[in-house]
C-alpha cells in the first residue's frame, strides 16, 4: 500500500489523465464500430447484453468489423484497464490519505477500482473468445460476458460515486477552514 501511496502524486495522475484521454479521443477512435455510417456501441460500453444483441451486433459489423473488434479488444483494450485502474486508485488513494490520515486502513478502499480492471479484463478474454466463435458462440459464453460487464460497470459507479463524495467532503472541509480563518 505504502508503494501505491507514494505513486499516487499528481504528476502521474496527470500522466495517467493524459494517457486516458490519448485512448479516449484517439484509439478508441481508430476501431470505432460501424455499419451502413452508423456508430455501433461495442460490447464493452454496455451494460449487460443478450445473445440476440451480440450476433446482431457481430453480424452488422462483417467479418472485418469482426477481425477490428478482436485486434481492439487484444492489444488497446488490455492496456486501457491498467490506465484507468491505476489513475482511479491514485485519485482515491490521493484523497482518501488527506481526509482520513488517521485512519490508514480506510486506504484499501481506494484499491476498489482493480475490480473493475479483473472484470473488464475477464470480459476482455470472453469477447475475444465469442467473436472466435461466432457464429457458433455458446449462451452460457454470452451470459459470462454479460456477467462481467454489469460487474465491471457496478464497481465503476461505486468507485466514481466514493471519489466524488471524498472530493465533496473535502471541499466543504476546505470551505470550513477557509470560513474559519475569514471569520477570525
Amino acid at each position: 500500500m505504502k508503494k501505491f501511496l507514494a505513486l499516487s502524486t499528481s504528476r502521474n495522475i496527470a500522466i495517467l489523465t493524459v494517457i486516458l484521454l490519448f485512448f479516449n479521443l484517439y484509439l478508441f477512435k481508430l476501431f470505432e464500430l460501424k455499419h451502413e455510417g452508423k456508430l455501433l456501441q461495442s460490447l464493452d460500453v454496455r451494460f449487460s447484453y443478450s445473445y440476440a444483441e451480440v450476433f446482431e451486433l457481430f453480424e452488422k459489423i462483417s467479418e472485418q468489423g469482426r477481425a477490428d473488434y478482436f485486434i481492439l479488444t487484444a492489444t488497446v483494450d488490455m492496456i486501457y484497464p491498467i490506465v484507468y485502474g491505476l489513475l482511479l486508485v491514485f485519485l482515491l488513494l490521493a484523497i482518501t490519505n488527506v481526509l482520513f490520515s488517521a485512519r490508514k486502513k480506510l486506504l484499501y478502499i481506494a484499491l476498489i477500482p482493480f475490480a473493475i480492471v479483473f472484470f473488464d479484463y475477464m470480459e476482455n478474454f470472453n469477447t475475444l473468445l465469442l467473436l472466435g466463435s461466432f457464429p457458433d458462440m455458446h449462451h452460457r459464453a454470452i451470459a459470462t460476458g454479460s456477467f462481467f460487464t454489469s460487474a465491471k460497470w457496478t464497481f465503476a459507479t461505486f468507485s466514481l460515486i466514493l471519489l466524488l463524495f471524498e472530493y465533496i467532503v473535502f471541499g466543504f472541509r476546505w470551505f470550513k477552514m477557509k470560513m474559519k480563518l475569514w471569520i477570525d
